[in-house]
């Protein structure tokens, strides 16, 4: 005889997938931002890449400025975290002897790394795809962000998630809330998924 499963056990069973799970960073060029480089970084960047060396001319460089090219590269690009432009750099083969400390200080003080301005862009992309709250702060903090940033980052979007929940359930199953105990369970699996957080989840379904 099957075990019978309340929805508060469908409920217990999410916020413990919630906390033990870690998402697992794709490409960090899988997303694109839409906050577009300011007309200073636009022309910073210009200034450093007008005159373009040849290959050979780029091996010639020092190891530091082959490694501060390559950021601010993939920076005017999109924006990126410390993390993930030290994860970037540590693959290439001229990042012996570079101090990274110092140069991602110094990309910072140059305002062409900016933390501040990557969660904002990674909210805003994310959540425009669909995604809930809990899977947004949780790869933000695989990407090294710490959990004052994301709070105040997450306050300072306004995102209504009940509402973003809503439409992602209505978008997949139709307007027409679910009856039935299997289709209850099954909707706020995929909200889940989703990275919906179990407030916003039973609101939509309700």
């Amino acid at each position: 005889m099957s075990k019978i499963v309340s929805l508060n056990d469908i409920l217990k069973e999410i916020e413990q997938k919630q906390k033990k799970k870690t998402s697992k960073i794709k490409s960090d060029d899988k997303y694109a931002h839409s906050t577009k480089p300011t007309e200073t970084f636009i022309n910073t960047h210009a200034a450093h890449t007008q005159k373009k060396s040849s290959k050979l001319g780029f091996k010639k460089r020092s190891n530091y400025d082959r490694c501060k090219n390559s950021a601010i590269y993939s920076l005017a690009m999109r924006e990126h975290s410390r993390l993930e432009i030290t994860n970037k750099l540590k693959k290439k083969d001229y990042i012996e002897g570079v101090d990274l400390e110092k140069l991602l200080n110094e990309l910072e003080d140059s305002n062409y790394l900016n933390e501040e301005r990557f969660v904002e862009s990674f909210i805003r992309y994310r959540s425009g795809k669909g995604q809930g709250s809990i899977k947004i702060s949780n790869e933000l903090r695989q990407r090294g962000i710490n959990n004052s940033m994301i709070t105040h980052a997450m306050q300072e979007a306004n995102i209504d998630w009940f509402q973003l929940a809503k439409e992602q359930r209505e978008k997949k199953f139709g307007e027409n809330k679910p009856d039935e105990y299997k289709e209850k369970a099954r909707q706020m699996r995929f909200l889940s998924r989703r990275g919906f957080d179990t407030d916003s989840i039973m609101q939509s379904i309700s």
